[in-house]
């Protein structure tokens, strides 16, 4: 069975999905009652949840026809191919039929580079690809990222997150971008492997277009210079961070990110330190979210936060040793502050967040921070 989601074009890709199809079986026998014209029947699907379009899918040759050789419609749609699944079986084929197909996951299955090749030539529509990278302590050089080189989103896993262990591998898989000429990326997700900046700082400096980074359960020469490298890209708006680990030696950041906006925070190791000096390199943040930082996080680290980031208009906390003084810091210096979500702050107390609100900041309830991690969003 072959799992088919709708894309939240907001949500960092790729996610795990609810909704599935099989593409391979579907009523071709059956016609409908009535004949409209093709372009009729895609406007009317236009209009359906994605649930209901999947249904329509299957229920005859024709509304399939219509619906996978519809640019629009297969937009809406993300292939994830099962972990049993063969790239040389029916469903793989099945696959590279969806000649409209813009969003493919295949982190669980056995993957090789002439694959990539047929998949760049049966699918010239993809845009978003997920994959799962070699073997624990080997490095990895992703050149399909060449040989699929309209690719906009892709996500690089290594091999731990397919197990479920999370971070729990005492070696990481080593990434070299040194050759890699693909400049056409704005979105980029990498997830439990080494990040080193000597193997990603020429492509870095060469990709004007990326806009978006995603680091997940990675593990990093040092936090100086992962933030170093990420400087490199100068179109950078959305920089995520989430249960990452490196070295926390002395760093100065001589630059400062211009372009970012959002900045997101979940656990690691990095030292207060860390934090502050990269606090101090992003003047033009409107969005931050930092969830189980409790280490550095307190009444000094927000007074900071809030004299520093005169543009912040969302700021998401949770899990944190915060008191009413930090709400106290927000009134005051967060002038352009509109929302604060915020939740197991304990030492917080109900009249400060009264006192908050009443002065036109919305406070409300953070998310559950179970989903905010499975899901890797705000």
């Amino acid at each position: 069975m072959l799992s088919v989601k709708s894309i939240n074009r907001t949500e960092t890709f790729p996610k795990d999905f609810s909704t599935t199809t099989d593409l391979t079986n579907s009523a071709d026998n059956a016609e409908p009652d009535y004949q409209l014209p093709p372009e009729v029947w895609e406007h009317i699907f236009r209009q359906l949840a994605v649930g209901h379009l999947l249904a329509v899918r299957e229920t005859c040759r024709q509304f399939k026809l219509i619906v996978d050789q519809s640019p629009s419609l297969m937009r809406r749609f993300l292939v994830r191919v099962p972990g049993n699944a063969s790239v040389e079986g029916e469903h793989f084929r099945a696959i590279l039929r969806l000649k409209n197909l813009t969003s493919l996951d295949v982190r669980r299955v056995a993957i090789n580079e002439v694959n990539l090749q047929t998949i760049s030539g049966d699918l010239p529509k993809l845009r978003n690809l997920a994959v799962t990278v070699g073997q624990i302590g080997t490095t990895y050089v992703p050149t399909f990222l060449d040989i699929i080189p309209k690719l906009e989103n892709v996500a690089i896993w290594g091999t731990d997150c397919t197990s479920g262990n999370l971070n729990s591998a005492p070696q990481k898989q080593k990434l070299d971008f040194a050759n890699i000429k693909n400049n056409t990326l704005t979105k980029l997700q990498f997830a439990e492997v080494s990040i080193a900046r000597s193997d990603l700082q020429e492509y870095f400096t060469q990709s004007s277009q990326i806009r978006e980074v995603n680091f997940f359960g990675c593990q990093f020469d040092s936090w100086g210079s992962v933030f170093e490298l990420t400087q490199s890209l100068k179109s950078l708006e959305k920089l995520s961070i989430s249960v990452c680990r490196g070295d926390n030696g002395e760093f100065t950041l001589t630059k400062k990110f211009t372009s970012l906006k959002y900045l997101r925070f979940v656990g690691g190791n990095i030292s207060k330190a860390s934090f502050l000096a990269l606090l101090n390199s992003c003047p033009n943040l409107e969005q931050v979210s930092l969830m189980f930082v409790r280490e550095y996080l307190d009444d000094a680290v927000v007074q900071v936060l809030c004299e520093k980031l005169k543009k912040m208009k969302k700021l998401s906390i949770f899990d944190c040793h915060i008191t009413d003084a930090s709400l106290e810091s927000i009134r005051e210096h967060c002038q352009a502050l509109k929302v604060l979500r915020m939740d197991s702050c304990y030492n917080v107390s109900t009249e400060a967040k009264n006192m908050l609100q009443n002065s036109g900041i919305e406070v409300c309830t953070y998310i559950s921070p179970y989903d905010a991690v499975r899901l890797n969003r705000l």
